[in-house]
């Protein structure tokens, strides 16, 4: 149960509104989901062998539509190895209907920008 949940189950009528989310990026949940699946093959796909799908945890896309606009994520991949002390990761927003990502360090790319029309490599994901 979320922390939301709990407190409707509870009864804890004080508790919901501070625990129901304000959504301030309103993205269709059918956009962001086909936008998670995408930003997730990405990722399987640069971390090649280094990938496990059991050992993974990769991130979820919803609680950036509690974000403002222009406010970037870190998902963190190097986990201390691979390219000395550099941090490999992907920072990522939502621009729009589309998702932003900024790779670090992975696999000498730069940025992307996914879309519901699919993946595409561009030299720096800049919000519009």
């Amino acid at each position: 149960m979320s922390p939301l949940e709990l407190a409707q189950h509870l009864g804890a009528t004080e508790l919901i509104d501070m625990l129901r989310p304000t959504i301030r990026m309103p993205v269709p949940l059918h956009v962001l989901h086909m936008l998670q699946g995408q930003f997730h093959q990405l990722i399987e796909y640069d971390m090649g062998s280094r990938y496990k799908a059991a050992e993974w945890c990769l991130p979820q896309l919803e609680p950036l539509l509690e974000l403002d606009a222009r406010e970037w994520i870190w998902f963190p991949v190097g986990f201390g190895g691979g390219h000395g002390d550099r941090d490999e990761g992907y920072w990522y927003c939502i621009d729009g209907r589309d998702l932003l990502i900024r790779a670090d360090n992975v696999r000498d790319r730069g940025g992307y920008r996914i879309s519901v029309d699919g993946v595409f490599e561009v030299e720096q994901a800049i919000v519009s």
